[in-house]
């Protein structure tokens, strides 16, 4: 459901799609692109000349992942950051971020929670601390963890096997078994966006 402006809604017949340009309709068939593009268009045609009827729309994103190790506060003895992980085709743990959105209050607790856990290698597969020009000294230091912890995050981008920018620590997922949490999840699919206006 697609709601427009103020809680008014554009029943799908009466999108207009096929008005988009060629290069358009092209991004479009990506499934993120769908509701804007849809969105854009039914607002342009309902109040002309106005902008005020636009809502952005952005999609929600989460993942599943494994804590594979965290990264002590700068300067304190308090988790800093938890390095994520996911499990690749070959049943290697492969760090893919961090998230640092850790609530103050928590970090007591959960750094002595994370101590208990500590033991090599925490990654099978790539490691965190590897040559790269965001690298610091400090990079390099981090405790890896038994592959027990999984937590649900939130992000923006995800390429190249890594999330890119910081992703949001959302909740923990004691329900879910690490090795559920593999790079599969990721994968974006492709739609046809006639096959949705039928």
């Amino acid at each position: 459901m697609i709601l427009i402006g103020r809680s008014k809604w554009v029943p799908p017949r009466q999108w207009k799609l096929w008005s988009l340009p060629r290069p358009a309709l092209g991004y479009v068939l990506g499934v993120d692109a769908i509701a804007v593009a849809i969105t854009a268009l039914a607002v342009a045609s309902t109040i002309s000349g106005d902008r005020t009827g636009m809502q952005k729309i952005k999609s929600y994103r989460s993942a599943d992942c494994v804590v594979g190790g965290f990264r002590y506060n700068e300067g304190k003895p308090v988790v800093g950051s938890l390095l994520l992980g996911l499990y690749d085709d070959d049943g290697r743990l492969n760090h893919v971020g961090f998230t640092s959105s850790i609530p103050k209050d928590a970090k007591k607790a959960l750094t002595a929670k994370l101590e208990k856990l500590i033991a090599p290698p925490g990654f099978t597969g790539n490691a965190p601390g590897g040559p790269s020009r965001w690298s610091t000294a400090r990079s390099a230091e981090w405790q890896p963890l038994k592959p027990s912890l999984v937590v649900e995050v939130g992000y923006d981008h995800f390429t190249g096997d890594r999330f890119r920018h910081g992703t949001k620590l959302l909740r923990w997922r004691p329900d879910k078994s690490p090795r559920q949490c593999t790079m599969r999840q990721l994968k974006q699919h492709k739609v046809n966006a006639s096959k949705l206006l039928k």
